[in-house]
Order: C-alpha cells, then structure tokens, then sequence
C-alpha cells in the first residue's frame, strides 16, 4: 500500500531533523576543536582570494605519523569508469579515497547546505574548499556541509562516518566518529578524491598549493558515455535531445583536455590522462600504469583484486562478443534483439565481461545518434584515439571492428594507453 500524504510529510520531516542534527553536532564540534587548539590555524587557500579554507601547513605535507603527505584527484566525466579506477587505487591499504564529495553541490535536496555566496558566481572557490579540507582533513563552519552526504557510503575510508551520522545513536557517539573519522584521515600517507564535479581548469590552484598533488584525468568514447548517461542520469534526454546534449558533452571534454596540457606543460610528472578502454581490454596493466604513476607498489595482491573485479579472461569475452554479433546479423538490424538478458548494474564496479561492458553502448545508441555525436565530438577522437562511425552494421560489428585506435601522439594521451 502506498504511503498516505501524511505518511511522507512525517518522512520528509524525520529526514530533515536528523540532517539539521547532524548540522548542529558538527558545528559543536568545530568550536571544540578551536576551544582546546586542536585544529589548524585560519590562512585562506589561495592567495588574494576572499574566500578560503583553514589549513595547517604541516598537515598539508604530512601525514599522522610525519610521513611525507600525498594526493590524488580522479577527474572525469559522469559514466566514464571512474568508480572501478578509484577502487584500484584505493585497494592500497596506505590511501585514503572519498566517493564524490561535491555532490552535495548539484542535488536539489542538498543545496540548502551550501552557503548562500557560493550557489552562483564561486561554485569553483567552494568546490577548491572542500577538495582541500579533504586533503587536509580539517573541516571549517562551511565545508563541513560536505560530510552530510549520502555517496560518503561508497569508500570504505568514509563509510563508517556515513553510518553513523545516520543512525539514531547520541551526540556523544556522532562526536567520537566525527573524530575517529579525522584521525584515520590523517593516518593515512595518500589521500584520493574522485568527482565528476570538477573541471580540470578549477585545478591548478591546487596544484600549486598541495606540491604533492597528482591529476589522473579519465576519459571514455563520449559515444558510451551519452550511452551511459541517458539511462542513469534521468535529467539527461539523449533520445530526444542528441544535438544539445551532444554539443554541451563535447565542449565540456575539449576545454578539459585544453587545460589538461596546459597542467601538462607546467606540471609535467604530475599529470596523466588514461582511457577507459585500456581497463577494460588490458586491466592488469592498467592497474601497473595507475600505481606506477602514484609510485605505489605492484603486489601479487593488487593482481589478485583486479582478476576478482574482471573474472573472464579476454579469449572468454572475445567468444561472446562473436556470438553477440552473430546475433545482431540475424535480426536485421533490430539491435534491441541482440543485447544479451542479463543487465549491468550501473553503479557496480565488478564485470563479468569488461569487454562487453566496454561495447554495450554500440549495440544501443543506433547509427543516427552515434553520427550526431560525432559531429560535435569527431574532432577530438584523434587525439583521444576513437574512430567514426560510418555504417549501423560497422557500428555493431563488435568482434571484427573496433572504435578505440592509437591516439595521436601529440595529445593528452602521450602513449598508447
């Protein structure tokens, strides 16, 4: 039976009482930490900015423990992989990892939680914030705001916190996880960020700032990604809407790759773009390419957890991929016949077929729609090392016809990946 009106108003207000708690509580315990000078004295981030976070030089390079103090951001677009390359790096006991923490800046029900002055013109100057109070594990009156946030619960750094700010426990015990929470941030030697909220050109503030910081930027064929996309961002209507969707998509990816070499250049040992494609066909060796870039070691153990997330070996999937196009010549070019029954979990990190994976969107976006992506996008598919589409029976040709090339070597990709 459905809940009656009343029955959701109550949910609506339970809701909004536990998050006006969790409020108060982290508040308190900011003004505990000041009161007996636990936390950081207050210098503004960045330079000649007016708004700026409150950081402890020391805590910027090291870590609990005095140990040299590092940091890592995942930056990419929505439905790129970026959840099964985060939890490769985080799979090291020595890293800290948070799951999209300016989410909270793009939901409807969670913007009330951002101060007044950054909901327009400074989204970039509160974002660079957040990122830093992350890194520093110091938390001010505002940038707390960033702990009531429901995708905490996908890293197993922040879970904890999560579930507790959650449960109807007192405020005694919201105040030891707050805590316990802190101190494991601290504790550890490399702290990540993944989110799909920050464009690479709000970036190089914090380059500067955090001297052991490193930018691993993720890129996918903007084909899959619009794929992906329309089914999982409901916002997002690619059927009836390719051109704009499209256009907007691919000027998003052309000013971070612009900005990208523009970080290259000043940074050059700091930066790296990787493809998705490379995780899917070869993920071992894109875990190698990952934990050599961080200089984290290669442990029979890492090797272990990737075989775990990609149990089929690739001769396994290449069979499929043949049966699947089998299929798809048969129905004459009805493609909804060709998908195979069993369904991928948008937000799961584990697949059976990486290769698959990698390919469903071909078997779904149709020709037409492919096309109008590539003519928003056709111009940066050298760089990134992507083919046109020409035809729908090339387009579903997965076993004999591949979309993903060598790119070009001047671009952001300066190796085959």
């Amino acid at each position: 039976m459905p809940p009656t009106a009343g029955e959701e108003m109550s949910c609506h207000l339970r809701d909004y009482w536990r998050t006006l708690l969790c409020t108060m509580i982290i508040t308190l315990l900011a003004i505990i930490y000041l009161c007996f000078n636990i936390t950081v004295t207050h210098t503004s981030i960045f330079p000649g900015s007016t708004v700026g976070a409150e950081y402890n030089e020391e805590q910027v390079h090291k870590d609990i423990n005095g140990n040299n103090k590092s940091h890592v951001m995942l930056l990419t677009m929505g439905r790129s992989g970026s959840s099964f390359t985060a939890e490769l790096i985080a799979h090291n006991e020595h890293v800290f990892y948070t799951y999209e923490p300016l989410s909270f800046l793009s939901r409807d029900e969670e913007k009330a939680l951002v101060p007044q002055q950054f909901q327009t013109t400074h989204i970039d100057d509160f974002s660079k914030r957040i990122i830093t109070s992350f890194f520093t594990c110091s938390f001010d009156s505002e940038t707390y705001k960033s702990l009531i946030n429901f995708h905490l619960r996908q890293s197993r750094s922040t879970e904890e916190l999560y579930r507790c700010f959650q449960s109807p426990n007192t405020g005694i015990e919201h105040l030891k996880c707050y805590f316990k929470f802190l101190e494991e941030c601290r504790n550890h030697e490399l702290t990540l960020v993944k989110t799909i909220r920050f464009p690479v050109k709000w970036a190089e503030d914090l380059m500067v700032r955090f001297p052991n910081l490193k930018i691993i930027y993720l890129v996918r064929d903007p084909r899959a990604v619009l794929n992906s996309q329309s089914k999982v961002f409901t916002h997002l209507d690619l059927i009836g809407n390719t051109d704009n969707v499209a256009d907007y998509h691919c000027r998003s990816l052309e000013q971070d790759m612009k900005f990208l070499q523009y970080l290259m250049e000043d940074f050059p040992s700091r930066v790296k773009a990787v493809r998705y494609e490379h995780g899917a066909t070869s993920p071992a060796d894109y875990a190698e390419e990952l934990y050599d870039f961080l200089d984290l070691p290669v442990t029979e153990e890492l090797m272990n957890f990737v075989k775990t997330l990609t149990s089929n070996e690739s001769k396994d999937a290449a069979k499929r991929e043949q049966t699947v196009h089998k299929i798809l010549t048969r129905s004459k070019g009805n493609v909804k016949r060709g998908k195979r029954k069993e369904k991928i979990d948008p937000y799961s990190i584990h697949r059976d077929d990486p290769r698959y994976a990698m390919n469903h969107w071909r078997y779904e976006i149709g020709i037409d729609r492919a096309k109008i992506i590539d003519n928003h996008c056709g111009h940066l598919y050298q760089q990134l090392g992507y083919r046109r589409v020409t035809t729908q029976r090339d387009l579903e040709n997965t076993a004999e016809i591949s979309m993903v090339v060598e790119p070009h070597e001047g671009g952001i990709l300066k190796k085959k990946s």
